[in-house]
């Protein structure tokens, strides 16, 4: 008989508890300093087992060090506390993280399967990345919420493998200096992800795709859908260059640009002016912005961005114009919206 794919690579069913509290009766007890440790240590041993669930019982847990997944693992809390439910998981950031990720996602020896996290809180007051992916395929991460951060919540960076199938639904992402959510494919291509369902207030952008790099990987077939992105600082989805089959459905938007009026959009798409880079195979459905009467336009698609459709949102309260396309985008069908 055939062994499927998932056969192959699942985790063992193997789960290991870390406690804060020694009456919970955890297999490894944190005393609320370099917690890392601990959870580290819990992690390495599901590792060596094949790979497993690590379970944060309730109460706060304190990083000094960052934290880095190198297999099937899950880490899982016992729920987001909302800044004071005691029966939920937090994990907080203390000084000595400074200009380190809480968590890694990463394997220098080959990409792995099968990893991700839920149910529990990361507030990173000192850290950079609240999580760093930089090999990982068929993940989760799940109602989380984020907070704060000198960069991103989530960064999935391209620089070593290809990477696919990565699932972020049901988290709240708040107060970001970066980010809610950044991918750069820099030389690999990012393919299959799915942003869904996730909320992000008071970020310096929701979702951006490309930022930095023009060369090397493609990133395409992403869903963005379902979201609601309010009282952002500058633009709310970004898509800069070489992405293509994007999908951008049913997100309600609001009150977006507001750290400058009538610079930044709800959506934007292009590639920055980089010849060959351009976006392409975008589709821009079913959306709600209320540009709040700061963003500049509801949607924009730029530079030489082609083969895009704009099809039924409802697009509001910009301070210039709802919809922008600039002369030299191509092939797009712009239909049955609303736009005022």
């Amino acid at each position: 008989m055939a062994v499927s794919y998932y056969q192959q690579h699942r985790p063992r069913e193997e789960t290991i508890t870390v406690s804060r509290d020694p009456d919970f009766s955890g297999d490894l007890v944190c005393d609320g300093t370099a917690d890392d440790v601990e959870i580290q240590a819990a992690i390495d041993y599901v590792t060596a087992l094949g790979g497993g669930s690590v379970k944060l019982l309730r109460g706060e847990y304190f990083l000094a060090d960052v934290v880095v997944v190198n297999a099937p693992v899950w880490i899982k809390g016992t729920g987001m506390t909302w800044q004071g439910d005691e029966a939920g998981t937090s994990i907080v950031s203390t000084g000595a993280l400074a200009g380190e990720n809480m968590f890694e996602f990463f394997n220098a020896g080959d990409l792995f399967h099968f990893a991700g996290m839920s149910d529990l809180d990361l507030l990173n007051y000192d850290g950079q990345n609240s999580i760093l992916i930089r090999g990982l395929a068929d993940a989760q991460f799940r109602r989380i919420y984020f907070n704060q951060g000198v960069l991103n919540a989530i960064y999935i960076l391209g620089d070593i493998y290809d990477m696919w199938n990565i699932w972020i639904r049901d988290c709240l992402f708040e107060n970001m200096t970066g980010a809610g959510i950044r991918v750069d494919s820099a030389d690999h291509d990012i393919i299959k992800c799915h942003i869904l369902d996730n909320y992000f207030y008071a970020c310096d952008i929701g979702v951006v795709l490309q930022e930095d790099f023009d060369v090397g990987g493609y990133m395409s077939w992403f869903n963005i859908r379902g979201n609601h992105i309010w009282d952002i600082l500058k633009t709310g989805i970004q898509l800069w260059k070489e992405c293509d089959h994007i999908s951008i459905l049913d997100n309600l938007l609001s009150n977006i640009g507001t750290e400058s009026a009538n610079t930044y959009n709800g959506i934007r798409v292009g590639d920055g002016g980089v010849a060959g880079d351009k976006c392409e195979w975008i589709s821009i459905i079913g959306n709600i912005i209320d540009g709040g009467t700061n963003a500049k336009w509801g949607i924009a698609l730029e530079d030489s961005t082609d083969y895009v459709t704009v099809v039924g949102n409802q697009v509001h309260r910009c301070a210039t114009l709802p919809y922008y396309e600039e002369g030299t985008v191509t092939n797009v069908e712009h239909a049955h919206n609303i736009e005022v």
